[in-house]
């Protein structure tokens, strides 16, 4: 009897054991999906901010122009979540949408448009776009200070690479006048009676009103404006424009001689930077009629 006892009690301890068991491998094979699910909230701390293609500012800061940059990156800024799994915000030429990044391996992201491999090597960080069609673009981090009230970067640093600045207004004659204007980073004017905002376009329908390869900007008062077109143009890159006197004949002691004067630069030759605003007749329908209108302002910036 003793022995009948003993087999079902270790008999019931090898039952009770195999059921441990049994849990604990279910519950580690529930664990798994909940671990795949942490992974999706990492931090993206190493990644997060705003990254703008280097060489679309690059051509921009050169230029002072967005219509100088021949190829409009599909990329111009991409903004990383701060949490792996919400969507990351892509700028493109034309719009602004959403994508949702996989978890990076080794540093290597993946979404819809492409690749995106983050380094740093020497210090310098950048994401290293590949597209579909095999392109590689660069992408560098945007400073804090570069980003603007509507939550992107490149707004502002468009402002930055175009507008920004203090001016003097122009008269007809190209002389200094006494009115002072300030384009703000921030898209703010001080000074013109007419307007106390501006954006540059872009992309979007304002790029169908870019003419003679002019920039595009939307100046505003109170909600209310009108697109206009400006070009921002450095005069001390241009060489010196030399003007050479006809020579002449004089009389010098009884002798007719042939006077050669020295060339010498025209001291009216236009100089420094110079914004030239125009207005733009046809934007109403953003049709391909547009043309080129008066000069609405002319500014020269101080130095």
């Amino acid at each position: 009897m003793n022995k009948y006892i003993l087999f079902l009690s270790l008999l019931a301890i090898g039952i009770s054991a195999c059921k441990s068991d049994e849990i604990t491998d279910k519950g580690s094979e529930k664990a798994k999906p909940v671990s795949r699910k942490a992974s999706k909230s990492t931090s993206t701390a190493k990644y997060r901010g705003h990254w703008i293609d280097k060489d679309f500012v690059e051509s921009m800061e050169k230029n002072r122009s967005v219509t100088a940059v021949s190829v409009m990156p599909a990329i111009i800024e991409l903004t990383f979540p701060a949490i792996l799994g919400d969507s990351a915000t892509l700028v493109s030429g034309t719009k602004t949408r959403k994508t949702l990044l996989d978890s990076p391996e080794n540093d290597v992201f993946t979404f819809d448009e492409g690749k995106l491999v983050y380094d740093n090597l020497g210090n310098v960080e950048k994401l290293t776009f590949t597209n579909k069609a095999n392109k590689t673009h660069t992408l560098v981090r945007a400073g804090n200070d570069e980003v603007g009230a509507d939550g992107t970067a490149i707004q502002a640093i468009v402002n930055k690479h175009t507008l920004v600045g203090d001016y003097f207004v122009l008269d007809k004659k190209g002389k200094k006048g006494d009115d002072f204007i300030i384009f703000k980073p921030d898209g703010g004017i001080i000074g013109l009676p007419d307007f106390n905002k501006y954006e540059v376009c872009v992309g979007g329908n304002c790029r169908k009103l870019v003419v003679e390869k002019k920039d595009v900007a939307y100046l505003s008062r109170d909600g209310k404006g009108d697109y206009y077109a400006f070009e921002v143009k450095d005069y001390d890159k241009d060489p010196p424009k030399v003007i050479t006197p006809k020579p002449y004949t004089k009389e010098v002691d009884g002798e007719i001689v042939t006077i050669t004067p020295k060339p010498k630069v025209n001291p009216n030759q236009r100089r420094g930077i110079v914004l030239t605003i125009y207005e733009i007749e046809g934007t109403k329908d953003f049709k391909s009629n547009v043309k080129l209108g008066a000069i609405k302002y002319e500014l020269g910036m101080k130095k």
